[in-house]
């Protein structure tokens, strides 16, 4: 597992953690950020341009350090 900063770019993740404070939880589920559900990283060189649910979005690189990430090929 990683963090959301550190995922490579064309590759499909799925959300395993939001940590972080209040504020930073909130934003990123209501962004869609949840546990369980799958990301694409669009492009990852300096903020990380990510693909949830359908809506495409730019997240800071301290947020993406809030959201762990599994490889959806990676054995649960």
């Amino acid at each position: 597992m990683k963090t959301l900063d550190l995922a490579e770019t064309g590759k499909e993740y799925e959300i395993v953690e939001v940590s972080g404070g209040r504020g930073a939880v909130r934003n990123l589920r209501e962004l869609g950020f949840l546990p369980g559900r799958r990301v694409r990283v669009l492009k990852n060189w300096g903020s990380v341009l990510v693909s949830v649910n359908g809506a495409t979005f730019v997240v800071g690189r301290g947020l993406a350090r809030k959201v762990v990430v599994r490889d959806v090929g990676d054995a649960a």
